[in-house]
C-alpha cells in the first residue's frame, strides 16, 4: 500500500527540547506499511527530527477536539509517550490510513492532555 502523508501541525515529545511543537503548516504526518513519521517541515527540521514510530508500537490513535476547526489526530504509544497532530478537514482520512494499517482507532473524541511547550515554532 502506498503511503499516505498529511499536513498539519503537531506536538511531538522531543530528546532536545521535551516536547516540540509547530503550528500548520509546519508538521507532516506519514503514514506507511511500516510505520508513522511526525516531523517538522523545511527549516524547523534542522531543530527537532520530530518522531518516527512502528505502527506496532502505536497502542491507539484517537480524533481530537480543539478549538472551533482544529481537530486532528491523538497517539498512545507503548512506552506510555502521546503525540498529536493537527490538521482542519484531514482528520478522517488520517484515521482511516492508520486503522487500514491494522492500528485501534478509538472513535471516542478526546481533548489533547495538557502539555508542556518549551518550545513552540509559530509560522
Amino acid at each position: 500500500m502506498p503511503s499516505d502523508r498529511f499536513v498539519g501541525g503537531l506536538n511531538v515529545p522531543d530528546k532536545r527540547w521535551g516536547r516540540f511543537d509547530a503550528t500548520w503548516p509546519l508538521g507532516v504526518l506519514t503514514v506507511d506499511d511500516g510505520g508513522l513519521t511526525l516531523v517538522p517541515r523545511g527549516l524547523l527540521a534542522r531543530v527537532s527530527a520530530g518522531l518516527v514510530v512502528r505502527l506496532v508500537d502505536v497502542t491507539c490513535a484517537y480524533p481530537l477536539r480543539g478549538r472551533v476547526a482544529w481537530r486532528g489526530v491523538g497517539f498512545d504509544f507503548e512506552d506510555g509517550r502521546t503525540a498529536y497532530f493537527w490538521t482542519f478537514g484531514q482528520r478522517d482520512s488520517a484515521l482511516d490510513a492508520l486503522r487500514a494499517r491494522g492500528v485501534r482507532v478509538s472513535p471516542v473524541p478526546r481533548t489533547a492532555a495538557a502539555i508542556r511547550k518549551p518550545w513552540r515554532h509559530s509560522g
